[in-house]
C-alpha cells in the first residue's frame, strides 16, 4: 500500500515491486489454490505517475513469472517440488491483476448510472468536501 512502484529492489535492481509483491502473495497461498485463484495485485496510482514508470505496471505484471524464475536462477537457487505450484499460484494472480488510474476510477464513478458506486461517490464526496474540493462530476 502506498509504495513507489519501482523497477528494482535494493539487492537485485531488475527484480521489480510488481514481481515481488507477486511473488509474496504466491507463496501466501501456498496451503490454499482456491485463494490463488481469487488473488490480485493492483496497483493505483495518478495516470501521469503510470504512464512516467521506465516498463508499464501491465508489462511488469505480465512478465512476473519470467522475473521471479530469473531471480531464482541468478542466486543457485532452485524452485524444484514448489516450482510448479509457485508457477500456477503466479498466473492466478497475474490473470486476475491489473493497472488503473485514479482517473479512470473517478471517471467510473460520475458515469454510474445504477447506483453502484453510490458509496464510493459518498466517500469521494465527503473527502472532497473536506478539503475544499469540488468533485469531477459536479465541477460544470
Amino acid at each position: 500500500m502506498n509504495s513507489a512502484l519501482a523497477s528494482g529492489i535494493t539487492h537485485a535492481l531488475d527484480y521489480n515491486q510488481a514481481a515481488w509483491n507477486i511473488a509474496c502473495l504466491a507463496m501466501l497461498t501456498q496451503k490454499d489454490s482456491a485463494l490463488a485463484e481469487k488473488s490480485a495485485f493492483i496497483i493505483f496510482a495518478p495516470a501521469k505517475k503510470l504512464e512516467k514508470w521506465n516498463k508499464t505496471p501491465q508489462e511488469m505484471i505480465k512478465n512476473t513469472w519470467e522475473t521471479i524464475e530469473k531471480q531464482y536462477k541468478e542466486h543457485g537457487r532452485t524452485l524444484q517440488a514448489e516450482e510448479s505450484y509457485m508457477k500456477s499460484a503466479v498466473d492466478y494472480i497475474v490473470k486476475n491483476s491489473m493497472a488503473i488510474s485514479r482517473e479512470e476510477v473517478i471517471q467510473s464513478m460520475a458515469n454510474d448510472q445504477n447506483g453502484s458506486c453510490e458509496i464510493l461517490k459518498w466517500f469521494y464526496e465527503q473527502t472532497c468536501n473536506e478539503y475544499g474540493i469540488k468533485p469531477l462530476w459536479n465541477k460544470g
